[in-house]
This record gives structure tokens, sequence and C-alpha cells, in this order.
């Protein structure tokens, strides 16, 4: 992203959300780390005033490692336990993305075996969601959420909300249900008495 193509997005997004205040700040890979994060914030606290209620980090796995960390995993461990800090000193939501493991590709639902590098971002999370999306649900622009784990209490995982998308228009979400059972994304053609799949 451009700075000309931030203010276009910061634009719309300001007329869809009034009159709420929203920063952004764009970094090249591995050159920021959540330590880096907190004092950029503090810095738009003490210039600005700005307080965030949401933090939004796209993505974790990218972020530079944190001071004294010597090794991926134990970096890892550290990453994840400071994004957690980040919400306690900041009393906010904090929002981040991170890879599956090599096994992930080719599953139709994701598991909770499927973590990518250390297991231990599952200790500090609150909450982890995943994606799900076989070839079949990107072409006709679909996807499925659901929890991965939750602290508060065990969510059910077999439930899945399904998002309808338009990514053709920037639309992630246009639509969406939950999901009881399979359904059948083949589409219906006029005259076609064949009943859906259970």
């Amino acid at each position: 992203m451009t700075a000309a193509d931030t203010d276009k997005i910061s634009d719309r997004l300001v007329q869809h959300m009034g009159n709420r205040d929203w920063m952004c700040d764009v970094y090249p890979n591995s050159t920021v780390n959540v330590e880096d994060l907190h004092n950029i914030l503090n810095i738009w606290k003490d210039r600005l005033g700005f307080i965030p209620d949401i933090i939004i980090i796209d993505y974790a796995d990218v972020l530079a490692w944190e001071p004294d960390c010597h090794d991926e995993r134990t970096a890892q461990n550290a990453r994840w336990k400071r994004l957690r800090r980040l919400s306690q000193d900041w009393h906010s939501l904090v929002v981040v993305a991170s890879q599956a493991d090599a096994e992930s590709f080719g599953k139709e639902t994701l598991s909770f075996d499927n973590f990518s590098e250390d297991c231990r971002k599952y200790a500090h999370a609150t909450g982890i969601l995943a994606i799900h999306q076989t070839e079949e649900e990107k072409r006709l622009a679909l996807s499925r959420v659901s929890w991965i784990l939750g602290r508060e209490g065990q969510p059910d995982r077999h439930t899945q909300a399904v998002v309808l998308q338009n990514p053709w228009i920037g639309r992630a979400h246009v639509d969406s249900f939950r999901r009881t059972k399979s359904y059948n994304v083949r589409p219906q053609i006029a005259g076609d008495e064949t009943e859906e799949s259970e």
C-alpha cells in the first residue's frame, strides 16, 4: 500500500464509521516487533490523544523478533505473550492473523493441531478462529469460520459460519449464515429436480 492508497481507504472508512478516529501504519516485514508497536501507540497517545479500542495486526508471523530471543521457537512464544500484554496494557481488543501448518493445505476443515511454529501461542490467546476454504468454495467466494479455542468456556468447534464474499469488489463479507449441516455448493439450474445433498 502507498500513502495515497491509505488516504483513499481512510476517507471511505471515515464515511462508513462517521466521526470515529482510526490510525494506520505500514512497515516492511520483520522491521517492527510488539515492543515497537507499543512505543508507536504511546507516541499516538502523547501527540494526538489517540487511544485504540481495537488493534489489528496483519499479521503476527511477519513481525520482527522480540529483544533477547535467540531462536524461532522462543521468539514465537515471546511474541504471543507480548501480544497478550498489549491487549492488557491498552485495554483493547487485539486482533492478529497467523498462518497454519503445512498439513492444513488440502484439509476441508482445520483443527486444533494445525498451528504453525509453536503450540504455546494457544496459551496466550483469548480466542482463536479458523478460516476454512476448499478450492470449490474459493471459486464460489465462500469461506467457513469456526472457533478453534476460546478462553471463556469450550467453544463448539463443529458449528461453522458460512461467509459469502465478493473479492472482485473488495467485499470480504456480503452475507453469512450458520452451518448446521453440510451444504451442496453446486449451483441449481432451472428445471433441475435433483435435491440438495445433506
